[in-house]
């Protein structure tokens, strides 16, 4: 449960972050960055900050980047990719496809 008054339950009135996923399923969450402020995106980041699993955020513009890499200096940046992944040291490294619509692009899958 999220404190009254913390940045968790500030970010809540504009994402739902699955703090468990990454146990549960397997793989990180991931927060889709289109869509969202750069102020919203550095609250996201915030909140996550000193959970311990991944969080990948995707579709991540220049502005986006800048907002969580001010919360999450040490984070993984990709800029081709548009992929930021937090924290960035990983165990290991696989490429995964993902698709929706009719595009398709890899990212790197950190875990």
């Amino acid at each position: 449960m999220t404190e009254p008054g913390s940045v968790g339950s500030a970010v809540d009135a504009f994402a739902q972050l699955d703090h468990e996923r990454t146990k549960r399923r397997g793989y990180p969450e991931a927060v889709y960055c289109t869509g969202k402020t750069p102020e919203q995106l550095g609250m996201i980041a915030a909140a996550v900050r000193d959970q311990p699993h991944v969080t990948l955020f995707t579709r991540a513009n220049k502005e986006h980047a800048a907002a969580i890499l001010a919360e999450l200096p040490g984070a993984f940046h990709d800029q081709d990719a548009h992929l930021l992944a937090w924290p960035a040291m990983m165990a290991r490294r696989e490429t995964l496809w993902v698709s929706w619509g009719s595009s398709m692009t890899s990212f790197m899958m950190l875990s």
